[in-house]
């Protein structure tokens, strides 16, 4: 197997680090390219699955190829954990991660954000997944650590290392240090430190990324089930207040994102995850508190959610008077049966005159029930007492009353919000 021609030129652009896993057979024309991009300055750690380490034991030229290859510089190890379809994956600087699946002629890119990106880094830098291969007792043998694989921006960081049969031992930003130290730190932006030992026979680089974290930023959503349209709307729209008025039969979904947290509560749901989603209908006041830590610092964040309608209202804006609704009583009279009951009496045969004395009579009590409706002057009442009108005094009554309270301002802004 060779390295896919777009692997090999992303290879050769890596600044500092590159990290390869190889899972089928090691091609010399492999083993050159690592050699050469070590003899460049790149850091390589090169991870084989068991069953590529099992195939080259049995292969000698390729296997002393392999082991010049580790006393060039290259960390060798046996990956214990295979990763499922992947022939070939190569992280760079910590930040890009290619991979060629066996499923697939193209060679996929993933960021840090990724779960495949996170499984693969997990791969890379746990002792536990993987076994330093071809050590001898001679060997040059690096210690290399941070306290904090993160910290935030002008934040201290303690680095330490410990360097065995070496003669000379560099730390990128430091220059020449003693086999064994720890060196304290402050950082301004993301940074790949490389350790760089040497003898006479071997050189052995390892690297460190450590993450500079701008912010603990809790990011989060508030959605309603639109029953019209059956998707989720948002809420929020650069709500800086975090309260909310939804109407109650409506599912809410909770959904919240905090890359950078090392701990997050999100309560009254008790979940723990940095990223992850919540469905719940309101009932009544819904309090909301996400948490979450990072090293020594937290932050935490109220969201409240107010069931609506609410009970505010007790006046009455229009005064029916009792004696008014006798007055508009209407009485539904079938004619065509009073037309029958008529004609039987009179027996006559020729009903024209008597449908029209009918008509005429339906239609005088037709024009008596218009004006009795005409008096009542309904589009007079509209024209002081609208719909939008009769609101927007509400709103006004409702704020002045609450004036002192700003929580409560914001939950009516927020109905308003929510119903426009």
């Amino acid at each position: 197997m060779n390295f896919n021609p777009e692997l090999v030129l992303s290879m050769e652009d890596a600044k500092t680090s590159l990290k390869v896993y190889v899972h089928g057979n090691l091609q010399e024309a492999n083993i050159k390219l690592l050699s050469r991009l070590c003899a460049d300055g790149k850091v390589i750690d090169l991870f084989l699955s068991r069953r590529t380490m099992e195939g080259l034991k049995k292969d000698g030229l390729t296997f002393l190829k392999l082991h010049q290859l580790w006393n060039e510089g290259v960390n060798i190890y046996t990956a214990d954990k295979e990763i499922p379809y992947c022939e070939s994956a190569v992280m760079l600087d910590y930040n890009r991660l290619l991979v060629k699946w066996k499923t697939s002629d193209e060679l996929e890119e993933y960021d840090s954000n990724s779960d495949v990106f996170k499984d693969l880094h997990r791969q890379f830098t746990s002792s536990e997944l993987s076994q330093e291969f071809l050590r001898e007792v001679d060997d040059v043998d690096v210690f290399f650590e941070a306290e904090n694989a993160r910290v935030f921006k002008n934040g201290t960081n303690v680095i330490r290392w410990e360097v065995k049969n070496a003669t000379e031992v560099n730390i990128s930003g430091l220059g020449d240090v003693a086999a064994k130290g720890e060196q304290t730190i402050t950082l301004l932006k993301d940074t790949v430190l490389v350790l760089k030992a040497l003898n006479s026979t071997q050189t052995r680089s390892k690297t460190l990324s450590i993450h500079l974290i701008k912010e603990l930023a809790i990011e989060y959503d508030l959605e309603f089930l639109n029953p019209a349209s059956k998707e989720y709307s948002s809420l929020k729209k650069d709500n800086a207040s975090h309260v909310y008025g939804v109407h109650g039969r409506h599912k809410i979904r909770l959904s919240w994102n905090i890359p950078e947290a090392e701990k997050v509560l999100v309560q009254p749901f008790g979940a723990t995850k940095k990223s992850g989603t919540r469905h719940f209908m309101p009932s009544g006041i819904q309090k909301i508190r996400i948490s979450a830590w990072v090293q020594e610092r937290e932050k935490h964040l109220d969201i409240v959610v107010q069931e609506y309608p609410i009970d505010l209202l007790h006046d009455r804006f229009i005064e029916i008077e009792e004696e008014f609704l006798p007055s508009m009583q209407v009485t539904s009279v079938n004619y065509a049966q009073k037309l029958t009951e008529f004609l039987n009496q009179k027996n006559v045969l020729d009903t024209s005159a008597s449908l029209q004395k009918i008509r005429d009579e339906a239609q005088e009590r037709g024009e008596q029930l218009y004006k009795q409706f005409e008096r009542i002057g309904f589009d007079k009442v509209y024209e002081v007492h609208d719909p939008q009108s009769l609101g927007e005094m509400t709103q006004n009554r409702l704020k002045s009353y609450f004036k002192d309270r700003p929580s409560v301002l914001k939950m009516l802004d927020s109905i308003r919000n929510y119903y426009r």
